[in-house]
């Protein structure tokens, strides 16, 4: 009996020990191809080089997961600033971008939010504000938000990034489909366009 109890106690605390919440989370773009721009987008990424600038601006700037069981939360062991530019660059570049720090066309990220929140589920968020700046005049300033709202394992580090993975991912899907970005980096767009009124016919006198 104080053998099977010894048992029981030990696969108990194993259990705890693995279900305890992490001290720090290794970031990793997980469960999710890089999203594709649009033809517009595309076509206005390529037509000329773009240099890149990623600003955190989060009150937390560490955090990117808030553990609600525990109330505490959990940081980065990375610099979330640096993971995002090297994210979001292979993102445009995927997209046929040419990312150039010299480009005289400007795109500046802005990280406003970007966490999960773990209390029953997974609930990632991304917001972010993109500004696009093309022979020194704003052309592009608009936010662009992500969700991501899933099961799993509690305190599972793969599921927090999956989550935080889904919600980036979201909001750069938004990004790469609006047409507004292709007309602020130089592209075409039939957005906005208002057909012109026919000629008023002139008579003579």
């Amino acid at each position: 009996m104080r053998v099977l109890l010894l048992v029981v106690c030990g696969l108990a605390a194993s259990g705890c020990s693995r279900n305890r919440p992490p001290t720090q989370l290794s970031l990793v773009w997980k469960g999710e191809s890089m999203p594709r721009p649009n033809p517009e987008v595309s076509a206005a990424l390529r037509a000329a080089p773009v240099s890149l600038t990623v600003v955190d601006l989060r009150p937390n700037p560490a955090e990117v997961v808030f553990d609600e069981r525990n109330a505490r939360s959990i940081p980065s062991t990375v610099d979330v600033a640096q993971y995002t530019a090297g994210v979001v660059r292979s993102i445009l570049e995927g997209g046929g971008a040419r990312v150039d720090p010299t480009a005289t066309t400007q795109i500046s990220l802005q990280l406003e939010a970007w966490r999960v929140v773990e209390g029953g589920m997974f609930n990632g968020e991304a917001r972010v504000r993109v500004q696009v700046l093309r022979g020194g005049a704003l052309t592009l300033n608009d936010v662009y938000e992500g969700k991501s709202k899933r099961w799993g394992r509690t305190h599972s580090t793969d599921n927090m990034n999956e989550a935080l993975t889904s919600a980036l991912s979201g909001a750069m899907k938004r990004l790469l489909t609006d047409r507004q970005f292709a007309t602020a980096l130089g592209g075409s767009s039939e957005a906005g366009t208002a057909p012109q009124p026919p000629p008023v016919p002139v008579r003579s006198l």
